[in-house]
């Protein structure tokens, strides 16, 4: 008994001892191939390299992206499925992404290597943000930098395609390269018109148009963000230049720095430019709003003075430096009746008071209140009040 205890723990430890190796050996080569996708291997090392991969004839990089909060139970969960699987290699890379290099035999078996490792992730996390794209494959892991660059490319077409429930492949969208000119002045021009004009309904639309432009000449996600994320400041100057709103108040409502996370798609990116419009127009509506109050009870009091003199919108317009249609509209916004009807009741109303007094001709009375024409006064007069002005007298007398 005593023998054979000794023999388990020499065993065990020499399985223990395989076993370090083993973890040394992975993690050598897991090295080794973070140096190769980024093309940087010494001769030694490429031998090293060279061995490995004959052991399969296709050798391929599947990269694996998720939000952040997902990052670490993701990779443990990747981990754990290439678990006594040969010929697989896991690495960290960059912001919450990671690769798994792979080999095969056969272009038809590549598929099934993936779905080993796609297929559980994807049914374990079926409503969380999970990109996977693989890249082309190569013949040596000498040439998995080429995998990476083209695995790269292929994960970056989720930012079109954010509902793709399956793995992207570089085969896939080889032939759709992406643009990366687009003409950001007419952009510019056609969302900062609807904020000058305070027309959000004409915002929505621009963005929309934008959106659809995007997609259709296929422009690369890096410059869609910056040309985006350019218009978010460029909408936030404007409104602040136009208001009394600090550009910084607004810019942390909008929290422009999170959407250059990666994984940001091109519909949540129009949503965020979406919203900042919308917030920027909202902003400039409340502060003309408490700014026309203001000004139309300036104009009401003009109105109020002078209504017995030759009074026209475009003489109102001069005097406060306003459009006459601007003008006209705040009037009826404000006051609920356009500024003739505003006129002609102050008139009839210091007509009905003359009236009264009956110490004026009528043709005088209607003179005095601002009629250079007879028949207008009693237009006007009958108008309102439903009688002629000589009625008026004798149910007043």
């Amino acid at each position: 008994a005593e023998e054979l205890l000794e023999i388990y723990q020499e065993l065990e430890q020499e399985a223990q001892k395989r076993s370090l190796n083993q973890i040394a050996s992975l993690e050598e080569a897991v090295s080794l191939l973070k140096g190769m996708l980024h093309e940087k291997a010494e001769q030694s090392n490429q031998e090293i390299l060279n061995r490995l991969s004959e052991g399969k004839s296709h050798w391929n990089i599947c990269l694996i992206q998720t939000e952040p909060v997902l990052y670490t139970d993701i990779r443990e969960q990747a981990s754990a499925l290439l678990t006594d699987k040969d010929s697989m290699f896991l690495m960290d890379l960059e912001s919450h992404c990671f690769g798994i290099v792979y080999g095969y035999n056969s272009l038809s078996t590549e598929g099934a290597v993936i779905d080993q490792i796609a297929t559980p992730l994807l049914n374990e996390h079926p409503k969380q943000v999970l990109c996977i794209a693989a890249g082309a494959g190569v013949g040596s892991l000498l040439q998995i930098g080429d995998s990476y660059r083209t695995a790269k490319e292929a994960l970056m077409y989720y930012f079109y395609y954010p509902e793709n429930a399956a793995v992207l492949t570089y085969q896939e969208i080889k032939d759709s390269p992406f643009s990366y000119h687009y003409d950001q002045i007419q952009l510019m021009d056609d969302l900062i018109r609807p904020i000058n004009t305070l027309d959000s309904a004409d915002f929505n639309q621009a963005v929309n148009s934008a959106a659809r432009s995007f997609r259709e000449q296929r422009i690369a996600p890096e410059v869609v963000k910056k040309i985006v994320i350019h218009m978010m400041y460029k909408i936030i100057e404007f409104t602040s230049e136009a208001s009394e709103v600090h550009e910084s108040s607004l810019s942390n409502q909008i929290r422009i720095p999170a959407m250059l996370d990666s994984m940001i798609t091109l519909t949540d990116l129009m949503r965020n430019l979406l919203f900042c419009g919308e917030a920027s127009i909202d902003i400039l509506l409340k502060e003309q709003n408490l700014k026309s109050q203001g000004i139309v009870q300036e104009i009401n009091n003009y109105i109020e003075e002078h209504f017995r003199e030759c009074l026209t919108i475009k003489r109102l317009s001069e005097v406060f430096f306003l459009h006459p249609v601007y003008l006209g509209q705040l009037l009826i916004k404000k006051n609920g009746i356009n500024f003739n009807e505003q006129l002609h009741n102050l008139r009839i109303k210091e007509a009905v008071h003359l009236l009264q007094q009956n110490k004026l001709k009528n043709s005088e009375i209607a003179e005095k209140v601002g009629y250079g024409n007879y028949s207008q006064f009693l237009k006007q007069f009958e108008k309102k009040l439903h009688m002629s002005p000589n009625e008026f007298k004798n149910t007043n007398t």
